[in-house]
């Protein structure tokens, strides 16, 4: 036999399911013409049929070395490889074959599912977007598909191949599954869409194990929100504007949907008589007064029979009718039994019948929104977001058009807030009101992803506030308790929200970090010390940091005989009209007595503690001081040398040259000392200034006694940097 003969016959073989006699002659054919593609290619297909794919490697390899142009061939050697855990080769003989031909669908395929196996859902994605560019995908492609886009958390992308996948035969089941899924996804909420499409499901699959469950997971909060939204009554929508964007000619008519072309004309002339009669009104449609021009076009849309067909099944779904007419929102609320399943099959295999239905869908969703709006029905409001919404994405402008309006008023007296808050700290109340006033978060909180713009401004007003409280005003904690208002507002935008924790942990580091260093303790019986960002308060009296003009503390111990007789305590701030002197001395007798007698879980005031405790808290109050009080302060004195004034710190004399002070006992000098010459040292309760270059320049004064002594360092430190 000739080579020909022998893959001829092989292929016979091969169809007929004798692959091990098909190996045998084309083998023979390999052996006959080494250099023929064909043979090599036919003992490949045959070796991988027999479940030999090991040795069909070899033939693809000959198969591709021969023809190097042979998609078909590279992706059969990838496939072959793949078989045998040769993953990386696989991928890049998957991808060889593509560089041949780019919409190779078997390349596609495979280099799909390898991409899954190896758990990399950006590359699978990426092979099923171009299978299904090439017109190649198959409706389990398109779930995947969804899948993915799901995963990535891309729910509008997911819900669009769900829904292919569901009108398809193949993964109908799935699709409308997970359709299901992403519809009840938090940041979706379309909760109504999510049970019409699981019905479906159980529609096709009765006894689905997961479809139950997972409308039992929903159903309590629906039928709740359908009671809510029942008893606002059956419309919000006033008489006058009904009827505005849709009118259905066989309930216009009180025709049956079958009637022959002789029962509408007679009916037509009986509707005519009742406007000419009635002054244009119709009695069985609420009276409501009807154009007869208007009324004309209508009956003649039924002698089309695509509009026929359309306005048919608008009138055999109750609910989709009265919400068109007469904006009922019924049509969104939840059934116990009931979904309208051949309605919303029709819209997914009738193209046209969606794209008639949307605009006159979205203008009446948009009359029925404002007005829920309006009321501040918010049961009508969430139920209008749950699903059910027949639009074209086109039209979304037109649904909203009222309701972007509407929620643009609601922001602005939080804009207004906003705005006075940089000139004036608000209170904590003021935030409040207008957070939770005319139902803002509760409407902001309905909104779907289309007023993600608006609901991100509204979190950056309460950010901006707070902000201002932080930046403008100093004040962490009223930053910390505005955005402790925000997280009442509860978007489906998880990015928002993420923003949010993120602002919130930011502010929630400052204020820990400022309570850190805050000082608060009893230190007599009477009188409780609080040192914070915003001041001093002892004893009842308040002084601010901003207030206060000089410090002065210090520890005086005295000893006789080697033994400690004496141990005071002292810290005054002196304000532009007050002064709290904050000193005590160590504990004495009456202090133990005392001590023997108080109960165990009684806070000790620090006057009455030991020594060393004493010393601990002292250490804290000055950290506190050093903290809240010092660079207010400080700022001030650096302030008021670089302005050209001058002023004393015990005997020296601040200006913006430098200090000077007098030296010598009996021929005292004036020394002059230029800022960066100026080195301090602070030593046994006293702060020693002396001259770098002039060792006999020098001079100190006691912590305790002189005002500000004890901020010279930072001073002199400060001043020699500017």
């Amino acid at each position: 036999m000739s080579v020909e003969e022998l893959i001829t016959e092989s292929k016979s073989l091969r169809k007929a399911g004798r692959y091990q006699d098909a190996v045998r002659l084309v083998r023979s054919a390999t052996e006959l013409d080494p250099k023929n593609p064909d043979a090599w290619w036919q003992l490949g297909l045959n070796l991988l049929s027999d479940d030999k794919a090991g040795e069909a490697v070899g033939a693809f390899r000959e198969t591709v070395r021969l023809a190097p142009q042979f998609a078909t061939g590279w992706a059969y050697f990838g496939w072959s490889l793949w078989k045998t855990n040769a993953h990386e080769p696989a991928i890049k003989a998957f991808k060889l074959a593509l560089e041949k031909e780019p919409n190779h669908e078997s390349a596609l395929r495979w280099l799909a599912n390898a991409y899954q196996h190896l758990k990399q859902p950006d590359e699978q994605l990426d092979a099923l977007l171009a299978l299904e560019a090439a017109g190649k995908a198959s409706d389990w492609d398109l779930n995947q598909i969804g899948i993915l886009f799901h995963n990535r958390k891309n729910y509008g992308a997911a819900q669009a191949y769900y829904r292919q996948a569901a009108l398809g035969s193949e993964a109908a089941v799935a699709g409308w599954f997970n359709l299901g899924l992403v519809c009840n996804e938090r940041e979706v909420s379309q909760d109504v869409d999510a049970v019409d499409a699981w019905r479906m499901v159980l529609r096709r699959k009765p006894d689905h194990e997961r479809a139950p469950q997972s409308l039992a997971r929903v159903t309590q909060r629906l039928t709740d929100l359908a009671r809510d939204a029942k008893a606002l009554g059956p419309t919000l929508v006033e008489p006058r504007d009904q009827f505005q964007h849709y009118v259905n000619p066989f309930e216009l008519l009180a025709a049956p949907v079958d009637a022959d072309a002789k029962t509408l004309q007679r009916l037509k002339k009986a509707l005519l008589q009742e406007l000419e009669l009635e002054d244009g009104k119709v009695s069985w449609l609420d009276g409501h007064v009807f154009d007869r021009s208007r009324v004309l076009a209508l009956c003649e849309e039924l002698n089309d029979g695509a509009l026929r067909e359309h306005h048919r099944r608008v009138f055999e779904n109750k609910s989709l009718l009265r919400f068109l007419t007469r904006g009922e929102h019924a049509h969104f609320l939840y059934h116990p039994t009931e979904s309208p399943l051949e309605t919303i099959e029709d819209l997914g295999r009738d193209a046209n019948f969606r794209a008639w239905l949307s605009e006159p869908f979205a203008k009446q969703y948009d009359v029925v929104l404002g007005c829920a709006l309006e009321r501040k029905a918010l049961p009508v409001v969430e139920a209008l977001f749950d699903g059910r919404r027949w639009t074209l994405p086109e039209h979304d402008d037109i649904c909203f058009a009222s309701a972007n309006r509407h929620v643009a008023r609601l922001l602005e007296p939080l804009q207004h807030l906003a705005d006075s808050a940089k000139a004036t700290p608000p209170s904590l109340g003021q935030v409040k009101l207008t957070i939770e006033g005319d139902s803002l978060v509760g409407i902001l909180n309905l909104l779907p992803t289309h007023f993600r713009d608006v609901q991100s401004a509204a979190v950056d007003l309460v950010r901006g506030i707070a902000i201002s409280c932080h930046n403008i005003h100093g004040d962490s904690e009223l930053s910390k308790s505005v955005l402790s208002c925000s997280k009442q507002f509860a978007f489906k935008n998880a990015e928002l929200a993420q923003r949010l924790t993120e602002d919130f942990k930011t502010i929630d580091g400052i204020v820990t970090e400022e309570t850190k260093h805050a000082f608060s303790a009893v230190v007599r019986s009477d009188a409780i010390l609080e040192i914070t960002k915003k001041g001093i308060r002892y004893r009842g009296r308040v002084m601010s940091a901003t207030d206060i003009e000089s410090i002065r503390w210090g520890v005086f111990i005295q000893r006789t005989n080697g033994i400690k007789t004496s141990h005071d305590f002292t810290m005054v701030f002196r304000g532009q009209h007050d002064i709290i002197d904050v000193s005590w001395g160590a504990r004495g007798v009456l202090g133990l007595a005392k001590g023997l007698f108080r109960d165990k879980n009684a806070i000790v005031p620090i006057a009455d503690q030991s020594s060393d405790e004493q010393e601990v808290h002292f250490g804290k109050m000055i950290d506190a001081v050093i903290h809240f009080v010092a660079p207010s302060l400080l700022g001030k004195l650096i302030e008021r040398a670089k302005s050209g004034r001058t002023y004393t710190i015990g005997p020296c004399t601040v200006s913006a040259q430098g200090l000077s002070f007098k030296t010598g006992f009996i021929f005292s000098t004036v020394q002059q000392l230029p800022w960066r010459d100026i080195h301090t040292q602070i030593v046994n309760g006293s702060v020693h200034v002396m001259s770098r270059t002039n060792r006999k320049a020098n001079t100190s004064m006691a912590l305790k006694d002189v005002e500000n002594a004890v901020l010279l360092p930072l001073l002199c430190s400060a001043m020699a940097e500017s």
